[in-house]
């Protein structure tokens, strides 16, 4: 927030017609420079008050809805926000160097679905291994529209997706890092349909999102602004649906940059960043943007619960909407890294 800057100078204005007085003779020098000096004292000290008033007191920019916070620019910086050191041990890290149609099989697993099977992750398209590559020490995950028939596709489309679910999740103080470009374009129409998301999903026998849901990043339909969420409901319940998200203006256009998207989570708190710096704060103090009546609205955290990844680019669905003629294909959602770092000495203060 900024507040203009009011003149320091002062200007005497003698209305000697008007008023009838008589001017007076001239100040000696040294009283002159005495009266400039406490002039000037006197303008310093009303400047300050009147800024401490208009911080404490005047009205500023309107709070957010509940659920969502006034993020952080964060355009300032490349920086990562999953480092190693300074308290924080790497645990993970894939830069997906080797070309071809393959991931490491210790870390992830291609979503292979009909359209029915992961349907929040393929939505309106079937999910292929040959949409899933790794090329020019990027992970592609490519969405077509089809020809051609694919044998037991009931789309037009076809897409690509991963997980590392039962090969790596993590529990505890955790950071993720994804630096990704975004599928799609900015220009009107040309994205329609399309959904990106990087979510993490606790890799327990829970039933989403009752032991929450990180989604950190999400976007839809070639939008300027993209999503950091989380999502969490009431113990023992399936789709009882909490959520709190923001928007952050991050400066970057995500369609033609690489950008890291990163998140902290921790027993009483999670933390959303782009390239190092902090766009969004959720704490147990946080009230969810749609509210129920079972008293669950304020957020729950579950750092003992393990988490997995989930990348992948959904075409069609309730959200993003059918795919326009206009659309462009294919469209890839890339993958410069993906890194996990864990907390090994608690700072003075989280």
């Amino acid at each position: 927030m900024s507040t203009a800057s009011r003149d320091s100078s002062t200007m005497e204005v003698v209305l000697l017609e008007e008023t009838g007085r008589t001017e007076e003779p001239a100040a000696p020098p040294e009283t002159t420079g005495r009266k400039l000096c406490f002039g000037i004292a006197g303008v310093l000290v009303a400047s300050a008050v009147a800024y401490v008033l208009w911080f404490y007191i005047a009205p500023h920019d309107p709070q957010p809805p509940p659920g969502r916070s006034r993020p952080v620019p964060s355009n300032s910086s490349t920086g990562s926000f999953c480092n190693d050191g300074d308290g924080w041990e790497e645990v993970f890290k894939d830069e997906f160097e080797d070309d071809g149609f393959h991931v490491d099989p210790a870390s992830w697993t291609k979503v292979l679905s009909n359209g029915t099977a992961y349907k929040s992750r393929v939505q309106n398209s079937c999910g292929t291994s040959r949409n899933v590559f790794q090329k020019d020490g990027k992970l592609v995950l490519q969405s077509t529209r089809l020809e051609e028939d694919l044998p037991g596709c009931p789309y037009q489309f076809s897409t690509g997706a991963v997980h590392t679910l039962n090969k790596k999740s993590w529990k505890g103080v955790t950071r993720v890092c994804v630096k990704a470009k975004l599928p799609g374009t900015l220009v009107p129409g040309k994205t329609q349909g399309i959904r990106s998301a990087i979510w993490l999903i606790p890799a327990d026998d829970s039933c989403n999102p009752s032991h929450g849901e990180m989604d950190v990043m999400e976007h839809i339909n070639g939008s300027p602004k993209f999503q950091h969420a989380y999502h969490w409901g009431p113990p023992n319940t399936c789709h009882e649906d909490r959520i709190a998200y923001a928007e952050p203006d991050t400066g970057h256009n995500f369609f033609e940059e690489f950008l890291e998207y990163g998140v902290e989570y921790t027993p009483t708190r999670i933390t959303f960043a782009v390239n190092g710096l902090v766009t969004y704060s959720i704490d147990t103090d946080t009230e969810a943007y749609h509210k129920g009546s079972d008293g669950w609205n304020r957020a729950r955290f579950f750092s003992d619960v393990p988490y997995y990844l989930v990348l992948n680019t959904g075409v069609g669905g309730s959200w993003a909407g059918p795919v326009a003629n206009e659309t462009e294909f294919p469209v890839q959602f890339l993958f410069d890294y993906v890194k996990v770092t864990q907390e090994t000495k608690p700072p003075q203060s989280r």
